[in-house]
């Protein structure tokens, strides 16, 4: 077996655990198959992921209604990471993001009363948003690229 792209340079503990990684993601040649034990641990990190935002959103929106500005505090902070990219790479994409997410903000500070409306939109997004498949199948196809059996 031979990994595509590997770095020669790498120490032998590197090497083990950079072929452990693209081990785990691969896929059987002859007949598709993932590792199962990859496919449980990807799921549960996914399930995990999901009931922490569910929860912070929660506990913002809960928070926001009695205290408002615990709502445009977070959003604020959370507005941060996307305007430092749009300064790095502006991109339409993301010009338009951070208007929405700015309108969003004004309104929220013109009527800081109903704040805690920002988070439950987010939340009720979150419940809607269907998983894409082919997110959930990137890991393994880049695993199936990278690896060359001879």
């Amino acid at each position: 077996m031979e990994i595509v792209g590997f770095d020669p340079t790498l120490s032998g503990v590197q090497r083990e655990v950079a072929e452990h990684v693209a081990l785990a993601y691969a896929t059987c040649p002859r007949c598709g198959q993932r590792d199962p034990a990859t496919v449980e641990e990807l799921r549960k990190d996914r399930r995990n992921i999901a009931i922490l935002t569910y929860g912070v959103m929660l506990g913002i929106a809960v928070g926001s209604y009695f205290v408002p500005w615990i709502a445009i505090g977070f959003f604020a902070l959370m507005l941060v990471p996307f305007l430092v990219e749009l300064v790095r790479r502006p991109r339409a994409r993301l010009v338009v993001h951070v208007g929405f997410s700015l309108g969003w903000l004004v309104l929220a500070c013109m009527f800081s009363r109903y704040a805690f409306v920002l988070p439950a939109v987010a939340i009720i997004q979150l419940v809607l948003k269907r998983s894409d498949p082919e997110e959930a199948d990137r890991p393994f196809r880049e695993g199936a690229a990278k690896l060359r059996f001879l």
